[in-house]
């Protein structure tokens, strides 16, 4: 390199400032003498120009060799990816992009390339469009998404400003499918009868594919679908690889000439629908319209009413256009009627149809014969027979009265039936069932056959019951409507109601007031006043003082009932428990209308008295002698009272008192006698003059009749 110097120096060394405590530099050699300026401007630009080039290869070199540029790097060398069906989406892959340089890596592209490059999707990445550093890295997703089967190669190219762009990564697969094999592709049945016998092929479906093949639906369809059919083999089914299943299908032309539809078979194979091309050759040798059903029977029809419609359908079987000019039914008015008309004055194409409907409306019952006639310009007359025949139902009742007999009202008798039959040829319904008249009410329908069907020759009960609400004669009418245009039909109903008539006397009972522990009976007379057997159920005393009152049938027979007009009689005893008003209820059960029938019983109670009882009212002693004394007689006094019975004095009363003694007895000291208790006083005569004498015991109580005198009386002899 050539030293040019670029400005001039001035002579002379230069002169070094010094800092404190450096040393000073040493003394530089002396410049060389300076050379003309011209002569310096011109060695300048040499020294440029020179220059230039050099400095571009130095940037050149220092751009290759460093720093190193960048560079791609895969984490798979290749990529190779399950085995998947065809139409399913397979696994996904994934793989790292780094940059192994020593620049910034921008990719710029991601390419897909090879014979199955379509089979390969990008699924995600984050590479493409953004710098990445030296020795980082992305990553890039792929699915295998299978289009075809078999061996499938691709080729992932990624494109960027590295040295080894692009960087190529194989990638590899493979794939299965079904497949559809059929024999034979298509189906000839040459000829046939039109309507006739139905020849049959078989068709074998295979699995020639690597994957199971799922059969969908298989159907016929075409211009002539409706001539062809299968049977019911080989079904909805899974077929393996190599394996097949085979079915029938028949051929039944409707008409003349070429017929043709296509078998489709639905599947899961890659080409979802397979068709299969059915042929074959109607042959007819009959009159050129077929009729539907060749025979018309319209059955059993009401009179007077007009049948459901019947569809009589006629085909064209030949394999020209055939025309109807005319159709009638013959003979006029034979009850035949046309309702509608789709054949007349029209031209039928080969294989087509019309119809026409028709119907019945019987004027009379028996059979009916008629006869529907088509007419063609070329081809002469096709007839269909017609045939009907008229019913009518009849309701006839087997009985015209129904007699309850005699009923006690609040009763229900068993049920009668009224027999009603179907004496007609047409089925017949009961459209109503009912009671009615003024005592209606006292009848009840227990089976009314309502809504019935009743056949020809066949019979309907009605159950009816009586139940009088009242005494007396009872009727109405049962009435039954048939559902069709049919008079009713009535049965006369008769019932008489009774009753039984329960009768009190008196219809009260009351006692004056008794004590306590007394009791006294009232007599009740029971008789039937009606005109029905008087049944008596029960006899019940209730209230609040019930107890105090009991009855004694006194022979009474109730149970066996009182026919009318007959009686019986009832004791009812009154003993008063307690004191004050007691008062009671003596219900009467019966199968009369009142029942049960109420008695008021009704009484007083008062506290037990006391009673004063002498065992004598009177004491003869008889003639005693003057100075002496008879024998003792001893009176017992007794209270059969029901309290105490206060004792007063005992003494001897009278002109003659002092000719009679009193003797010690167990009354002495007694000053009362208790409910049931009782003591003895001794009297003894002792005369002390002559003749009849005479004197009175006196004993003073608290019972009623106090005080009791008990007669004495002698003879002094």
């Amino acid at each position: 390199m050539i030293d040019l110097p670029l400005r001039h120096r001035p002579s002379g060394p230069p002169v070094e400032r010094v800092e404190p405590g450096r040393r000073p530099s040493p003394p530089s050699p002396p410049r060389p003498p300076s050379r003309p300026r011209g002569e310096g401007r011109r060695r300048r630009r040499v020294s440029i120009l020179w220059l230039l080039p050099l400095l571009l290869l130095l940037i050149l070199v220092w751009w290759v060799y460093w720093p190193a540029p960048a560079r791609i790097v895969a984490s798979e060398a290749t990529l190779a990816f399950a085995t998947t069906r065809v139409g399913l989406p397979g696994d996904e892959r994934e793989v790292r992009i780094s940059n192994e340089g020593e620049r910034a890596l921008k990719l710029a592209d991601l390419t897909l390339t090879g014979d199955a490059a379509a089979d390969f999707v990008i699924s995600d990445e984050d590479c493409v469009g953004r710098p990445m550093s030296p020795r980082s890295s992305c990553t890039i997703r792929l699915r295998y998404e299978p289009k075809a089967a078999g061996e499938r190669e691709g080729i992932l190219e990624v494109h960027g400003n590295a040295a080894n762009s692009p960087l190529l990564v194989p990638m590899s697969a493979s794939a299965i499918a079904p497949a559809v094999g059929l024999a034979p592709e298509a189906i000839e049945f040459g000829a046939a009868q039109v309507r006739g016998e139905r020849p049959i092929r078989q068709l074998t479906i295979s699995n020639v594919g690597s994957a199971p093949l799922k059969l969908d639906t298989i159907e016929i369809e075409g211009p002539h679908a409706s001539e062809f059919d299968r049977d019911r083999r080989c079904p909805q089914s899974t077929l393996a690889p190599g394996e097949a299943c085979a079915f029938g299908v028949r051929f039944s032309p409707d008409a003349a000439g070429t017929r043709r539809a296509d078998l489709t078979i639905s599947s899961d194979a890659p080409e979802s629908l397979t068709r299969v091309p059915l042929s074959g050759q109607g042959v007819w040798e009959g009159p050129p319209l077929e009729a539907e059903p060749k025979r018309v029977d319209l059955g059993e029809q009401r009179v007077g009413r007009q049948s459901a419609e019947r569809k009589v359908r006629f085909a064209n079987r030949t394999a020209s256009a055939v025309s109807v000019d005319t159709v009638a039914v013959l003979p006029t008015g034979a009850s035949f009627v046309v309702l509608g008309d789709r054949c007349a004055a029209r031209s039928l194409g080969s294989g087509e149809r019309c119809e026409i409907r028709i119907a019945v409306a019987p004027a009379a019952e028996g059979l009916i014969n008629a006869t529907l006639e088509l007419g063609f310009a070329a081809a002469g007359t096709l007839r269909v027979p017609l045939v009907a025949r008229g019913v009518a139902p009849r309701l006839s009742a087997a009985t015209t009265a129904l007699d309850f007999g005699e009923l006690r009202t609040g009763f229900e008798s068993a049920a009668r039936s009224a027999a009603f039959s179907n004496t007609g040829s047409a089925t017949l319904e009961l459209r109503d069932v009912r009671l009615r008249g003024a005592g209606a009410e006292d009848f009840v329908l227990k089976s009314d056959c309502r809504q019935a069907t009743i056949v020809p020759g066949k019979t309907c009960a009605i159950g009816v019951s009586f139940r009088p609400r009242a005494t007396g004669t009872s009727q109405a009418l049962l009435e039954v409507s048939p559902s069709d245009d049919l008079p009713p039909l009535t049965v006369a109903l008769r019932g008489v109601g009774t009753a039984a008539g329960l009768s009190i006397v008196p219809d009260e009972l009351e006692w004056s007031s008794l004590q306590l522990g007394k009791a006294e009976g009232r007599r009740l007379v029971i008789s039937n006043s009606g005109s029905a057997r008087l049944e008596v159920n029960g006899l019940r005393v209730s209230g609040s003082a019930a107890g105090d009152f009991s009855v004694d049938r006194i022979g009474c027979r109730l149970d066996a009932g009182l026919g009318p007009g007959e009686r019986c009689e009832l004791s009812i005893r009154f003993a008063p428990s307690a004191t004050g008003i007691r008062s009671a209820t003596l219900e009467i059960d019966h199968n009369g209308a009142d029942s049960p029938f109420r008695v008021g019983l009704a009484g007083g109670g008062e506290p037990p008295r006391p009673v004063f009882r002498a065992s004598a009212r009177d004491f003869g002693f008889g003639s005693v002698g003057v100075g002496t004394k008879s024998g003792i007689a001893t009176l017992t006094i007794s209270n059969p009272g029901g309290s105490w019975l206060p004792l007063g004095g005992i003494k001897v009363r009278g002109q003659d008192a002092s000719e009679f003694e009193l003797v010690a007895g167990t009354c002495d000291g007694v000053t009362a006698l208790a409910p049931g208790g009782s003591c003895t006083i001794g009297v003894r005569f002792v005369p002390q003059r002559p003749g009849r004498l005479q004197a009175v015991l006196e004993v003073r109580h608290g019972a009623p009749g106090n005080p009791d005198l008990i007669t004495l009386a002698g003879i002094g002899g």
